[in-house]
């Protein structure tokens, strides 16, 4: 019974997918940054020297791989939830109205027993004073 209500292991993997979907934006940006210079250069020679090179067909084959690589990396790096959105998902699928249900009725009775409480303090402190006059 004395088993953490939530893995401990649960916070670890959420920081670090965070982490990892930072990873793979920055990768993504540099991706498409190397890619969009390729093309560009690709092109420009593409349009100057077409019959001259004989490596066009191949650069331009490395170019849509790189271009299909900066996608994937894209994509990945949009469909990551963050931290937030994690702990928000969690919170979601957790929180039941069988589980609210009881909370509302275990307040209910602590209420009542902090009240009675209360009250019997009250009770002792009159009868105290009382007392000593």
């Amino acid at each position: 019974m004395n088993e953490p209500i939530i893995n401990p292991w649960f916070f670890y993997w959420l920081a670090t997918l965070d982490k990892l979907g930072i990873m793979f934006t920055i990768l993504a940006i540099v991706s498409l940054l190397i890619t969009s210079a390729s093309t560009f250069v690709g092109l420009m020679e593409g349009f100057f020297y077409k019959s001259a090179d004989k490596n066009y067909k191949r650069n331009r084959k490395y170019i849509i791989i790189l271009w299909l690589i900066s996608i994937i990396l894209l994509l990945i790096s949009i469909f990551i939830p963050s931290e937030k959105v994690l702990y928000q998902m969690f919170i979601a699928k957790n929180i039941t109205y069988e589980r609210i249900d009881k909370t509302i009725a275990i307040s209910k009775n602590i209420k009542d027993e902090i009240k009675k409480d209360i009250l019997d303090i009250i009770k002792e402190v009159n009868k105290d004073e009382k007392r000593d006059k």
